[in-house]
């Protein structure tokens, strides 16, 4: 009797496995290979569907995934569900403004309201300039009276980053092989000549010559950088 237990639930097991792996990730049925798909419970994580499985990826931290854009992006270009939504901006009212006055916005220097007949109407400076209530006009900042500002606002440098090196390919990989990214905890794997990319788990990083993901001691990363320089 115990043996005829045994053997049931063996060839029980799998399916529930199985069925407990399948609920916990999205379905890739009817989605065309290489698209991605949003996680149902986490808007910084993401899936791939290729061959009807859904490969798990995970957004560089501070960004999350969109499905519109098919990219992970800041989080006010987000369109995860999962976000909690921004906060309304705070309206002025017009009570006892004359009709076609401006008023200051409540939340930014260069939005600004017209009120007609009470109601205001939202309006914006051009950019570079801020509302100024006593001039009724955009103004320089250093002119303006917006009481969100406290000093002159310093001039800004666009800063753009260097520019990211090749991505590896899959010419002349087998099938299922993983090789490196310039991104020590991302590799690829090759199916079929394209390249998927994957992430190891948080602390792990990819090594070329275990093709698996290891402790930071385990990994060759930096050496297949340094012979890519």
């Amino acid at each position: 009797m115990l043996t005829k237990f045994l053997i049931t639930f063996a060839l029980i097991l799998p399916f529930v496995v199985s069925q407990g792996n399948t609920q916990a990730l999205p379905s890739c049925e009817g989605v065309e290979d290489f698209t991605f798909i949003a996680s149902q419970t986490d808007c910084a994580i993401y899936y791939e569907c290729i061959d009807g499985i859904a490969y798990r990826l995970q957004c560089p931290r501070g960004n999350y995934f969109s499905t519109r854009e098919q990219t992970c992006v800041p989080y006010s270009e987000s369109d995860c569900p999962l976000l909690t939504p921004s906060p309304p901006p705070s309206i002025p009212t017009c009570d006892d403004v004359e009709d076609f006055w401006f008023i200051p916005s409540l939340d930014s220097c260069y939005l600004y309201y017209q009120c007609i007949d009470q109601i205001p109407y939202l309006l914006q400076c051009p950019r570079g300039l801020y509302f100024s209530f006593e001039q009724q006009n955009c103004v320089n900042p250093n002119d303006s009276d917006c009481p969100l500002i406290q000093t002159t606002p310093e001039p800004t440098t666009t800063m753009f980053p260097p520019p990211r090196p090749p991505r590896p390919t899959c010419d002349d990989v087998e099938n299922f092989d993983m090789i490196p990214t310039p991104i020590c905890n991302q590799y690829l794997m090759c199916i079929d000549g394209t390249d998927v990319l994957l992430q190891c788990p948080r602390g792990f990083y990819f090594s070329f010559a275990n093709q698996n993901c290891g402790s930071y001691d385990e990994t060759d990363c930096y050496l297949w950088a340094d012979m890519h320089e």
